[in-house]
């Protein structure tokens, strides 16, 4: 049996999918992650230090 998912859960599940993908070895993977993470901020006026800028070509972020 699934759980459902509440519109106030949305945000974080996809915070949650951005993050997860930051660390991931596909450069495109990462990318859409990264940039992700930079429309949640926006859509949901998250407050975070320092600013994010979406990327058509961010493929050299290095996994941690």
């Amino acid at each position: 049996m699934h759980t459902k998912i509440r519109p106030k859960d949305v945000p974080g599940t996809l915070l949650n999918i951005a993050l997860l993908n930051l660390g991931s070895s596909d450069p495109s993977l990462r990318s859409a992650a990264y940039n992700l993470l930079c429309a949640l901020t926006q859509t949901f006026d998250l407050k975070i230090e320092g600013q994010l800028l979406e990327t058509a070509g961010l493929s050299n972020l290095q996994t941690i």
